[in-house]
């Protein structure tokens, strides 16, 4: 059985899956016995940096995403009659 315009059969899309995510997956399956290595504190600290970096890339969003509106709206009012016209813009 293959699947529409892929030419190839799901065992072999699978393999692939697997070759490309076996190693990620061995991977996560270790980190802990490895975290287990450096004892409790240096885990919890990790744990505190990590936190602060999702923080700072949550930060870094929400001024990205203000940056594209606000650079939007001229660039939006500017080609509003040329889609009252039905050119593409």
């Amino acid at each position: 059985m293959t699947q529409a315009g892929s030419g190839s059969t799901p065992g072999l899309i699978h393999a692939r899956v697997l070759r490309i995510a076996g190693p990620i997956v061995l991977s996560n399956a270790t980190l802990p016995r490895w975290g287990r290595q450096f004892g409790g504190m240096t885990l919890a600290a990790n744990q505190v940096l990590m936190q602060f970096l999702k923080g700072a890339a949550c930060v870094l969003d929400g001024f990205a995403f203000a940056a594209e509106a606000l650079t939007g709206q001229p660039v939006n009012a500017r080609s509003r009659g040329a889609r009252r016209r039905g050119a593409p813009g």
